[in-house]
């Protein structure tokens, strides 16, 4: 049995990404989410769960130590690129201290495989379409800034730990589990899918996409 260990297990996508696992395989799941945005609802009844702030670095060694993971995952910051740059003390904290506090367990544990769950916004304003991974990182956000600092750091405790990692840079997330059970339900996302069937449901007034002089058929941008 495989043991994985994943922060923000609570929340949009790591709670799809725990109940995958805990139906589709020889997986021991445990999940470490501090419920500021996840649900405790969404949390699967056979995964280990721990209410703990990743920047808590004595209770989630302890968490860390006990489990002693093959694999973390990693999914738990905050993520309003809005606010993070109206309030970049709380995104350097938790998605880069946070984080880092992670790896400092994990090394201690003697886990050195992660996949973090990073974003699009490393990569700031597109100097070409379609935008390869190779593109350049420059960030434009607090909260694109506190994704590409961390996996910074990925590559450093790789250089000096051996630690193997993926970085996954997501552009839009969309979509719930197989059953519907779960899915995108924070009352203040600002996500672009979820806004534009909000407005085909009616739910919203109005939906805004920004420039009409793009090479597409009706001029306006293709995500």
């Amino acid at each position: 049995m495989i043991k994985v260990l994943i922060t923000g297990g609570a929340g949009y996508i790591g709670s799809v990404v725990v109940n995958y696992l805990m139906e589709n395989g020889n997986f021991e799941v445990c999940i470490v989410d501090n419920l500021s945005t996840g649900h405790r609802e969404f949390v699967h009844p056979k995964a280990k769960f721990f209410d703990c702030d990743l920047t808590d670095f004595g209770e989630l060694k302890n968490i860390v130590y006990d489990f002693n993971p093959e694999i973390v995952v990693h999914f738990a910051g905050v993520s309003q690129v809005g606010e993070s740059n109206l309030d970049p003390a709380k995104y350097y904290k938790n998605n880069v201290f946070g984080g880092v506090c992670l790896l400092k367990a994990m090394l201690g544990s003697g886990c050195k495989k992660i996949v973090f769950s990073s974003s699009a916004a490393v990569y700031g304003e597109p100097l070409e379409i379609p935008m390869t991974e190779n593109h350049s990182l420059k960030p434009i956000s607090v909260y694109g800034e506190s994704k590409a600092l961390l996996e910074k750091m990925l590559q450093f405790y790789s250089d000096a730990h051996g630690f193997k990692f993926l970085a996954l840079r997501y552009f839009n997330v969309a979509g719930a589990d197989p059953d519907g059970e779960i899915g995108q339900s924070s009352k203040v996302a600002t996500h672009l899918i979820k806004f534009a069937a909000l407005t085909e449901l009616g739910v919203k007034k109005e939906f805004y996409l920004f420039g009409d002089d793009y090479a597409t058929a009706d001029g306006t941008f293709i995500r």
